[in-house]
C-alpha cells in the first residue's frame, strides 16, 4: 500500500511539472516598428565601427613599435644572446652571428639600420556586433585585414536591410523591412452547382454562368477582403520588420 501511494504522488507531481511548464513561442521574430527591430553595428573600446550593408567592421589605428631582438639555435649552440652594441647574437664562445636573429610578435622585423625589431603603424581590425544597447560584450575576433572581418548585414527572404534615420538613441540602427502592397483585384468565381463556367459581372457584383443565373455564394478573394461597396478585393498597403543578423 505505501509503496502504491508513493507511486500516485508521484505521478500527480509529474503531471503537475508537465502542467506548468509553458508552451514554446510561436512568434517569428517579427517587430512592430524599425526601432523595436533596430540593432547597432558595435565594436569593442577603442575600436571605431564602419556601417555599411555589404560589409560592417570594427577598426583602429596602431602605433609603430620596436623591440629587441631574440637569438634561436644556430650552429649546434642554443647559447646565444643578443648583443646591442654589436647589432648581432654572440654564443657563449664568443662567436658573432646575425644568421639567428628573430623577432617574436606578429608584424615586427628585424631592421639593422636599428638594431631593433620593428612594426609599422597601421590599422588593427575586427568583428562588429550587433546589439539592442551599444554595448559589447563577448570576444574580439580580430583579423590580419579589413576584408575578413566585414560582415554583411542579413535580413531574411523578402526583406532588405534598412537603417534608422531619425534623432534619438535609435538613429543609426540597422533593421531588416518588407513592403506589401495594396490589394484591390475582382474577386473570382469558383465552381458552383456543377458548372465551371461562371464570371465575375462588376457591374452586378455577382457570378453569372453561362445559362445567365447570377449568385454571390462562390465568389471569392484570394487576397484581401471583400468590399461590398466596391466590389472589389481590396487589403491596405502593409510595411513588416525583422532583425536584422551578422
Amino acid at each position: 500500500m505505501m509503496n502504491r501511494t508513493k507511486m500516485v504522488g508521484a505521478i500527480a507531481v509529474c503531471g503537475l511539472l508537465v502542467a506548468i511548464v509553458p508552451t514554446p513561442s510561436q512568434a517569428d521574430g517579427s517587430c512592430s516598428s524599425p526601432d523595436a527591430c533596430g540593432r547597432h553595428v558595435t565594436c569593442p573600446g577603442g575600436y571605431t565601427a564602419t556601417n555599411d550593408s555589404r560589409g560592417s567592421f570594427c577598426s583602429k589605428p596602431t602605433s609603430a613599435a620596436t623591440r629587441t631582438p631574440t637569438c634561436g639555435f644556430w650552429n649546434l649552440r642554443n647559447d646565444w644572446v643578443w648583443v646591442p652594441t654589436a647589432k648581432a647574437c654572440r654564443n657563449g664562445a664568443g662567436t658573432l652571428s646575425t644568421q639567428n636573429i628573430k623577432c617574436e610578435g606578429d608584424g615586427y622585423g628585424y631592421q639593422s639600420s636599428s638594431g631593433r625589431c620593428e612594426k609599422p603603424a597601421g590599422t588593427a581590425y575586427t568583428h562588429a556586433l550587433l546589439t539592442t544597447n551599444g554595448q559589447f560584450s563577448g570576444t574580439v575576433r580580430a583579423c590580419d585585414t579589413r576584408q575578413p572581418c566585414e560582415d554583411e548585414i542579413k535580413c531574411k527572404s523578402g526583406y532588405g536591410a534598412a537603417r534608422v534615420i531619425a534623432p534619438g538613441p535609435a538613429n543609426g540602427e540597422w533593421y531588416c523591412a518588407k513592403s506589401t502592397p495594396a490589394i484591390d483585384a475582382a474577386p473570382k468565381c469558383v465552381y458552383h452547382n456543377f458548372r465551371g463556367d461562371w464570371t465575375w459581372i462588376p457591374s452586378l457584383k455577382v457570378c453569372r454562368n453561362g445559362a445567365g443565373t447570377t449568385t454571390t455564394v462562390n465568389r471569392r478573394c484570394d487576397d484581401g477582403t471583400y468590399d461590398p461597396a466596391s466590389g472589389r478585393c481590396r487589403a491596405p498597403s502593409r510595411q513588416e520588420y525583422d532583425e536584422p543578423s551578422l
